[in-house]
């Protein structure tokens, strides 16, 4: 009997590990982060705001106001510009290391470290104005929720 609840709950730990790699995965696919790419190029701002709720990372600073979001987004869409020929080339899970891709701030490894690893990707763009970070967490109805977005940078 004892040997049939340890598996029992093996199983169990596995089927829950199984499901949180799975919405990580879909975030990890290129087709969805072209989608997501389409959607920030020609979505509009709202749709974005939703799935960008704070805290939020923008160009080394954690925003967590909703409005400052808001306004990101909007002025996005506003000034015309595009991810032009947005080539995703690196896909990776989110490590210790991956907040200075953001920011070198001690504040910027500390968030990464307590709320993103193990929980996001970070996406390496190329695109025609540069290398644009994205990070992209778990799956908000049909896209992966966008943490964090920098660049271009050359």
């Amino acid at each position: 009997m004892k040997r049939l609840c340890v598996l029992s709950g093996l199983i169990c730990a596995f089927m829950l590990l199984a499901a949180g790699c799975s919405t990580l995965a879909f975030a990890g696919k290129e087709e969805t982060i072209l989608e997501v790419v389409e959607l920030i190029n020609f979505g509009e701002p709202d749709n974005l705001i939703e799935i960008s709720q704070p805290p939020f990372i923008l160009d080394g600073e954690i925003l967590f106001s909703e409005s400052t979001v808001s306004t990101f987004w909007k002025g996005f869409r506003e000034s015309g510009f595009l991810l032009k020929n947005a080539n995703p080339v690196v896909i990776e899970e989110v490590t210790t290391v991956t907040s200075s891709k953001f920011s070198e701030s001690r504040e910027m490894e500390i968030y990464f470290n307590k709320y993103l690893v193990e929980k996001a990707l970070c996406v390496d763009l190329e695109t025609s104005e540069g290398v644009v970070y994205l990070l992209l967490g778990e799956k908000m109805g049909d896209y992966p929720r966008i943490l964090g977005f920098r660049g271009p940078l050359r």
